[in-house]
């Protein structure tokens, strides 16, 4: 999928080249190359698309370095193409954050034409560099990056996240059970895999999506009378040709039910959401997170716990030392926690992709990572730390090299 973008690009870029071959077969004269300018944003919190924010009035495009460094949310609200992207300072002074505000994976990327990603941490207040708004009932918003030719490079301690931006409470294809009967609690969300189950055997939401695309928003928990369930973890994609050097944190988890201690009646969490990585070279030791949220642990109710979500890496060379999870949230009993959700990693030259069900030794009782896809093949499947794998009858599920 690497290619889907560059498709694009290809096209783009090849007539391109025969326009200026065609001008210069027939003897027209060009002017020196035109050179990237650098453009700052100088305005407060704002739109992307209003020109009075920028230096010079006018709106960055293809040829243009961007700077973002003052202590600004800036809202982009459509497809762009710019030159290269630094957000924040390297002295980490200043709380920038770019906000996607509409569904970019499926309305168009913010695309990085020529140059790099530069990103520095939010230290002051720990906000996300990078983050989308919130889905409620339906998509509202997505990460996608495409970084055409350049490198992609996020700092110690910087963060994009979209943990708690999918579907609110009680909504999404793997929404929890709500719950209003005394002793019970509310569902926790599913995606990568099952959510746990709310006292009383209140049913968690089921598994959905695609284990080596994954693209959808996390499911919210089930409500409990008052108490909401957990926002589902929202979407990021991004694709690097050069080298993506993650030092930094990318989190798309779920939020934790919300409940009371002595209330017979708690709500579950939601569940992970999705991570996808396309890169040439993946470095670094930060962290990439696809996890659940708890659900509400009270003395005479507890919510199911929200699955985890999906994570797919692919790559040309793999240097990472960091982790990446996708695990269940946590819930005080075995029968209350969700299953696991995938962690699908490929090299750009194999067949298939190595499949990791990781539940960070959260044993459950009856949840699996249940598979979605009628048909699926990988090269080799890792189950660990209390993962488990389900095939539903009538699939197939086919290990390529070897089980470990």
């Amino acid at each position: 999928m690497k290619n889907f973008f560059r498709k694009k690009l290809f096209t783009k870029r090849t007539l391109v080249s025969l326009t200026i071959l065609a001008f210069m077969f027939f003897g027209l004269r060009f002017s020196s190359p035109i050179r990237a300018a650098s453009v700052t944003w100088i305005g407060g919190n704002g739109d992307w698309e209003t020109g009075s924010n920028w230096s010079g009035g006018i709106v960055p495009g293809p040829d243009d370095d961007v700077v973002i460094d003052l202590s600004v949310t800036v809202q982009i609200n459509g497809t762009t193409t710019i030159n290269s992207l630094t957000l924040g300072k390297s002295d980490n002074s200043v709380n920038a954050t770019l906000n996607f505000n509409y569904d970019a994976v499926s309305s168009g990327a913010l695309i990085i034409d020529e140059g790099s990603v530069t990103i520095y941490a939010n230290t002051i207040t720990s906000t996300p560099s990078i983050t989308h708004t919130a889905g409620t009932t339906a998509v509202v918003g997505t990460v996608c990056i495409d970084v055409q030719s350049g490198s992609f490079t996020l700092n110690s301690s910087t963060l994009i996240s979209v943990s708690g931006k999918g579907y609110r409470y009680s909504e999404g294809d793997g929404q929890g059970t709500d719950v209003v009967t005394n002793s019970t609690g509310g569902g926790g969300g599913g995606y990568g895999g099952e959510g746990g189950d709310g006292a009383g055997s209140v049913a968690g939401g089921g598994a959905y999506g695609d284990v080596d695309m994954p693209l959808d928003l996390g499911s919210g928990g089930g409500n409990a009378s008052g108490y909401y369930g957990g926002n589902g973890g929202g979407s990021v994609y991004l694709v690097v040709e050069g080298e993506l050097a993650l030092d930094g944190s990318i989190e798309s988890d779920g939020l934790n039910g919300a409940g009371s201690q002595y209330s017979y009646r708690n709500a579950g969490g939601g569940s992970g959401g999705s991570v996808y990585i396309d890169a040439g070279v993946i470095s670094g030791g930060g962290t990439i997170y696809a996890r659940g949220g708890n659900g509400y642990d009270g003395s005479y109710s507890d919510g199911g716990s929200g699955s985890g979500g999906r994570i797919a890496i692919y790559f040309d060379m793999y240097t990472f030392l960091g982790s990446a999870l996708a695990n269940t949230g946590t819930a005080t009993h075995n029968n209350y926690r969700g299953a696991a959700g995938t962690i699908y990693l490929k090299d750009n030259v194999e067949t298939y992709g190595d499949l990791v069900i990781d539940n960070n030794n959260l044993a459950s009782t009856s949840k699996s990572t249940l598979q979605v896809e009628t048909d699926f093949t990988c090269k080799t499947i890792m189950l660990r730390n209390r993962g488990r794998y389900g095939i539903p009858n009538g699939s197939n599920f086919t290990v390529n090299t070897s089980i470990d």
